[in-house]
């Protein structure tokens, strides 16, 4: 398959779950997720744990309802040290978008600031896992501060 070809289809399969999810065709049971391939270039890295995906706000979450993630931030943070660390998961983020391979699943749930809550997989590893395992994210809620002992 050729690579415009490829492409269609990644912004074909977008425009399906973006339609989806303005429709609201999602089931409340957490089993009923919906999964979609996704091509790096329709995403927006924002930061860690959140992107932009054809206008629309995902937080990042982990998979099969095991909870949340969290990332240092890039807006507001609370010292220089989590400033810093917030730009490392915003890379690395980009750079697992950029290796391409993405599907995203959603339940059609929404966080406390109105972002569709999505799991987000770059070539058959879950992002949020792997950030994790590189020391960029922690479970949330939050075991530690990322300016030490505040």
């Amino acid at each position: 398959m050729n690579r415009t070809l490829r492409t269609v289809l990644y912004v074909l399969a977008a425009l399906a779950l973006l339609v989806a999810l303005l429709l609201g065709n999602w089931s409340d049971d957490a089993e009923a997720a919906e999964c979609y391939p996704v091509a790096p270039e329709t995403v927006r890295v924002i930061d860690g744990d959140s992107v932009e995906m054809l206008g629309e706000k995902w937080r990042l979450t982990l998979p099969d309802n095991a909870g949340g993630f969290d990332t240092p931030e890039t807006f507001r943070p609370k010292c220089y040290a989590e400033e810093l660390l917030g730009k490392k998961a915003t890379e690395r983020l980009q750079q697992l978008v950029d290796g391409g391979e993405l599907v995203a699943c959603t339940d059609g749930e929404r966080g406390r600031y109105g972002r569709l809550l999505v799991w987000l997989s770059a070539q058959g590893q879950d992002v949020g896992e792997t950030l994790m395992a590189e020391g960029l994210a922690q479970p949330w809620p939050r075991v530690r501060e990322w300016c030490g002992d505040e």
